[in-house]
């Protein structure tokens, strides 16, 4: 399995949008019309997928603790999706932690990874770790 990002470089990445052009070449090989395209609001991270975090109002109902929703577009065939969340007090001190998977994700598709806990004092969830293999 491949570690593919911490939390910390996911806070740090912005979305940036460069343009560019240049003429074009008579032999010039065809863009690569596989190559996946990152959705509007999605980051992505590595080689392996772009994420963001869903609306937890409009994605998944929690009905104790708490919990999240991460929206996944896979950029490969992904047959296994690892994440894993650190749970952070109101107080910023990791409290906890919680993971979850996902299966038989191939290049374009979507999929929701939903973080759920019990534990009632979690303020937010940071993604620690996120992996396909």
């Amino acid at each position: 399995m491949t570690r593919v990002a911490t939390w910390g470089a996911l806070l740090a990445l912005g979305i940036m949008l460069t343009a560019c052009s240049s003429p074009a070449t008579p032999n010039a090989a065809p863009a690569e019309t596989d190559a996946p395209s990152i959705p509007v609001g999605y980051k992505q991270i590595g080689d392996d997928v772009a994420v963001k975090w869903a609306d937890s109002s409009s994605e998944l109902a929690c009905d104790r603790g708490a919990c999240a929703t991460l929206l996944v577009v896979a950029l490969r065939d992904c047959p296994r999706l690892y994440a894993e969340a650190s749970l952070v007090d109101d107080g910023g001190s990791a409290i906890d932690w919680t993971n979850d998977t996902l299966s038989g994700l191939r290049m374009h598709d979507r999929g929701k990874i939903q973080f759920q806990t019990s534990n009632t004092e979690v303020h937010e969830f940071k993604l620690s770790d996120i992996a396909c293999s």
